[in-house]
């Protein structure tokens, strides 16, 4: 075996060496990359592992904090709900109220005869001078408030009419 090398001249026994070290720095260079790639996979995969952990850990965290907020959320508009529907009732109570107001007009009843009726313990008629003018200051008072009263009752069936069109316009976009 070593006769053939010795056959062959300097220059290309000094060729081959060279080309024989290249050659084993290349392969000790790949080997090192590949050997260097499964420590760092190795290092990638724990890695990983860790931060796969972590972003499970906050997913369950954030789900828990979704179901928490929207438990809240519900017992909120349950809460709301039920103080819409006493408000909503008393409005309504408040409507009816101030309907038979209006119709009553004013609580003092028409005097029936046009005779004078005198108060036995101050001799005071009844349709003396100053009874008539509380009469109709209070007549006058009666007017303002039914007055008051029908722009209430025409801003409630607004307020009304309004909750109704936003309660049909939800029912029909769901």
């Amino acid at each position: 075996m070593i006769a053939w090398l010795l056959k062959l001249s300097m220059p290309k026994l000094l060729l081959g060496g060279i080309a024989l070290a290249i050659m084993t720095m290349i392969g000790g260079y790949v080997w090192g990359r590949w050997d260097g790639r499964a420590v760092w996979k190795g290092k990638l995969d724990v890695q990983v592992a860790i931060w796969k952990g972590k972003y499970d850990a906050q997913v369950a965290e954030t789900a828990r904090m979704d179901r928490q907020w929207k438990a809240k959320a519900e017992e909120t508009e349950r809460e709301l709900q039920g103080k819409l529907d006493s408000a909503t009732a008393a409005a309504d109570d408040l409507v009816v109220s101030l309907r038979h107001y209006r119709a009553r007009r004013c609580p003092v009843p028409a005097v029936a005869s046009g005779t004078a009726v005198t108060d036995d313990a101050s001799g005071i008629t009844a349709d003396s001078d100053p009874v008539e003018a509380a009469l109709d200051d209070h007549l006058r008072a009666c007017a303002r408030d039914a007055e008051r009263l029908t722009l209430w009752q025409t801003f409630y069936d607004g307020l009304l009419d309004a909750q109704g069109a936003s309660h049909s316009t939800d029912a029909g976009g769901s």
